[in-house]
This record gives C-alpha cells, sequence and structure tokens, in this order.
C-alpha cells in the first residue's frame, strides 16, 4: 500500500492503530476549525495524549501533509468501522465561524488529493461500481464525513461542496487526467542571488508550470533557502520570503550575505496582502513608497504567520500598534521603521501597521481560553502577560506565535484544546487590555497551576514564586 505522492511534509503521529484493519473503500474529509499550517497539524497530532490524528491535512496554502500512513488507521472520525475503512484528510479553513471557509488553493488541492487517492485505492467506487466517490449523506457512500459519526460542526463549509467535490472527482477519473505531484526541493545553505534581468517572474512551484505569482523588477538581491529541478530552467531557488520560485538561470550569487539587501518584491502577492490588510493595492500608489520598508515590513509580517485574512480593528492607536509589533519581535529594525513612519506621517502605512499588530491576537485569545477561561479577567489577561514577557526574553523564541508551540510548553497544544478554541468576549478583552498595555504580571514567565505546584514539581523546584492568581501559580527564573 502507498502514500499520496503529494505529500511535502511528513510527521507520523503515535495515535493510529497498525495496520488497519478493512480495505480503504472511502475518503473521510474534515475541518480543522482553524488556519493553521500542515506543520501544526502535525504538531498537534503529535502528542499522544491527543487521541486524534488523520492521514493528510491540507494548508490554506494548499500543501499537504501526512501524519498517519494509509495502510495505517487514523483516529479521525469518532468512529473505528469508518476509521478503518477511509482515507481521512483534515482542511484547514481560511477563516473562522460561522461558516469556517476553505482557500480555493486547498480546496483545489483536496480535489487532486482525492483523485490521487481514488487511483491508488480502487474498492473506493461510485454507486455504479465505477472508481470514484459518491455523496449521500450516509455512512453507506463512499464520501463521508464527521457528522455522520458526532455532534460536531465540522466540516464546515466544506459540506455543502461534496456533491460538487464528488463531480470533480469522478470527471478526472473519467479523463484520466493525472496528478500533478509537487518537486523534491533540496533544502541548501542560505544563500543571497542578485537578479540580473529587468523582470523576473516568481511562480508558486518550481518550474514554469507553477502560475506566477509575482515579479522581480528591481534586479534586487535575495535569499534562496532551496533548489529544486524544474521545467524550463537548469535550477530553481525558493524564496526566504515565501513569495515562491525564481528561476537561477538569471541570477548571480552574491559572495557577501550582509552586503546584500534581502527583501521582499513588490508584486501581486504582496499587494493582495496588502489589500486584504485595509491597505491600498493601487501599485502606483505604491512605488511612490520607501520600497526598502515595505519589503522588509511585508516579509516579517508573512513570515511570523501573523498575517490572513481577516481585519480586526481591536487595536486602533498607531503607538500602541508599533509597540505591540516590537514586543512581539515582528520587525528586524524596529528603530529605522519607527523613524521612517514618522518622518512619512502616512496614514496608510500607519493603518498597516494598526492591522498587522491585530494579527498578533487570534492566537493569543485562543491560548488564553484553553489555558485560562475559567479564571477571573486578571487571570485571564496573565496569561497574556507571560506570552508577551516571553517574547522579550531571548531564551525564548521569537514571536508570539513561536512561543506559544514551543514544544513541551503549553498543555493545550499537546492536548488539542487549543485547536479546538472557540475563544468568547472575556478572553479578546482580556488579549486587548494587555496588548493596550495591562501588565500586573511582575515579569512571570511561567505558571502553573497551584495543584501541580504543590507537589514536587519542576516549576517549584527550579523557579522565583512571585504570586499566585486564582488557581494559577505564577514564577520567573531566579
Amino acid at each position: 500500500m502507498t502514500n499520496s505522492p503529494l505529500v511535502v511534509f511528513t510527521r507520523i503521529s503515535p495515535n493510529r492503530n497498525s495496520p488497519r484493519n478493512r480495505p480503504i473503500s472511502k475518503i473521510t474529509i474534515h475541518h480543522v476549525a482553524g488556519n493553521i499550517s500542515i506543520e501544526t497539524i502535525g504538531n498537534v497530532f503529535a502528542p499522544a495524549s491527543v487521541r486524534a490524528s488523520s492521514q493528510y491535512g491540507v494548508g490554506t496554502d494548499g500543501r499537504v501533509g501526512m501524519y498517519v500512513e494509509e495502510r495505517d488507521c487514523a483516529w479521525t472520525s469518532s468512529n473505528s468501522a469508518n476509521d478503518n475503512q477511509a482515507v481521512t484528510i483534515e482542511v484547514a479553513n481560511s477563516a473562522g465561524a460561522p461558516n469556517w471557509p476553505v482557500s480555493d488553493k486547498a480546496f483545489n488541492t483536496l480535489i487532486n488529493l482525492c483523485v490521487d487517492i481514488c487511483k491508488r485505492n480502487p474498492a473506493i467506487r461510485q454507486r455504479d461500481g465505477s472508481p470514484g466517490l459518491f455523496f449521500d449523506n450516509t455512512p453507506g457512500g463512499s464520501l463521508t464525513h464527521h457528522q455522520m459519526f458526532s455532534r460536531t460542526t465540522c466540516p464546515g463549509d466544506l459540506l455543502r461542496m461534496f456533491s460538487e467535490i464528488c463531480r470533480r472527482v469522478n470527471d478526472r477519473l473519467k479523463n484520466k487526467d493525472e496528478v500533478t505531484t509537487p518537486s523534491q526541493a533540496e533544502e541548501v545553505e542560505h544563500y543571497v542571488a542578485r537578479v540580473n534581468v529587468d523582470l523576473l517572474n516568481i511562480r508558486s512551484g518550481p518550474g514554469t508550470n507553477h502560475p506566477i505569482v509575482g515579479t522581480i523588477t528591481n534586479r534586487g538581491a535575495y535569499t534562496i533557502i532551496a533548489e529544486s529541478n524544474g521545467i524550463d530552467a537548469t535550477r530553481w531557488g525558493k524564496l526566504l520570503s515565501g513569495a515562491g520560485w525564481i528561476s537561477l538561470d538569471f541570477v548571480t550569487r552574491a559572495e557577501n550575505i550582509d552586503a546584500e539587501i534581502q527583501s521582499f518584491p513588490i508584486s501581486t502577492l504582496n499587494l493582495a496582502a496588502m489589500k486584504s490588510l485595509g491597505i491600498s493595492n493601487s501599485p502606483e500608489y505604491w512605488e511612490t513608497k520607501n520600497i526598502q520598508f515595505l519589503n522588509e515590513l511585508m516579509t516579517n509580517i508573512v513570515q511570523s504567520e501573523l498575517f490572513d485574512s481577516r481585519i480586526d480593528n481591536g487595536v486602533t492607536s498607531f503607538s500602541t500598534a508599533l509597540k505591540i509589533l516590537q514586543d512581539a519581535k515582528v520587525m528586524n529594525n524596529p528603530e529605522y521603521w519607527t523613524k521612517l513612519v514618522e518622518a512619512n506621517k502616512d496614514p496608510y502605512l500607519d493603518q498597516l501597521i494598526i492591522n498587522a499588530a491585530n494579527r498578533c491576537k487570534d492566537p493569543l485569545e485562543r491560548i488564553v481560553w484553553a489555558e485560562a477561561r475559567g479564571e477571573d479577567a486578571r487571570g485571564q489577561e496573565l496569561v497574556v502577560n507571560v506570552i508577551l514577557n516571553r517574547t522579550l526574553d531571548s531564551s525564548f523564541p521569537t514571536g508570539i506565535y513561536n512561543v506559544i508551540f514551543e514544544t513541551n510548553q503549553f498543555t493545550p497544544i499537546s492536548n488539542g484544546s487549543y485547536a479546538r478554541a472557540t475563544p468568547v468576549k472575556a478572553q479578546k478583552d482580556a488579549v486587548i487590555n494587555v496588548l493596550n498595555g495591562r501588565d500586573t504580571s511582575q515579569g512571570a514567565t511561567f505558571f502553573c497551576t497551584i495543584e501541580a505546584a504543590n507537589t514536587e514539581n519542576w516549576h517549584q523546584r527550579t523557579l522565583l514564586h512571585l504570586f499566585d492568581h486564582g488557581t494559577h501559580r505564577f514564577f520567573k527564573p531566579r
């Protein structure tokens, strides 16, 4: 039994039965209930305590991860009989409740993945016995979903598209369409390449068979983090910024990385990002601005995973927003940026930074819900304080997202409650209060329950006890 060649990331979960006890005859589609990457899905399924997994995950960016091989039974659908017959797929959402939509990239990849699974598993059949999927909203169909077995909103907006999924998959199987597999990229020691042509296309993958997602027109220098073979170039290079791939036939490798400007190109990709952040999407407008500044800004927003398609005006003060981004270590050179924005007095740039700061809020709201939703207002704010205190401490990872997902730090990440979090007004208020300056933490960077602290635990033995509040005890290094 084989696995999908579409997979670009693998982290096998311990939550599985090996081998499955029935032949594969179904596909079960779920949604993640969040906009998280395939790597994060793997992190969620990694602890044995979660007791959940899936065969595959599809990110909003269209990439595919694998967490349980097809020969084994994943624990996905709250129904052993279904999971033993099904290849299960978790699809990331591009936005939240109540609709839980998915991106076009994720949906198209889902179709491609279902076609591949059907081709390799001939027992997945339509009602008439031909290869493919049929959906009748019962467990007897070859396309099933979570609501058949459990009270849940899963698979969200995807459910209304199940008939369309069947139609597209079956049409491709009938026409014997080939499944396009991703090129195997080879990670390389990072280096800077200077573009030596006036216009160089950026593509979503290595090869001219992938769509153009942007252009480079400034003969600038860009950091390459991976290389791959591909159509119409001797070699393709992946940009550090995540913008895509460029042909290495039109660049010259730079010798001194420190002397080069590493930037994110002004392109259709970051223009779309700026539009989604509530900023002017006029190319003429952006051409009049400081390109290096905008490049650095968009690079940091995109790379820090703070950028998404939602706009939330919870932070409205420019000075507060700038401090949030500095505290979250989103910017490489905040002093330069501060001077530049003050010099420009540009309301568009002000609003860009304000909206970027709001991207910090979602992971904070989720971790507060998971860690402290039963606490009073201060108890919930203290969780936010601890995380922000860690972003200012060089002994912890850089940025809010990486602090929250550091291995073995926050129990809700390992037990899955973070992924299931549904923050309400109390958590949103706690986050915004702290982001706007409220701090009663005395510099705490750790906390645990008082009950745990009263046993012989690491916090009590190793750290300095600061104070107790609610059910939690707060600490910092001695």
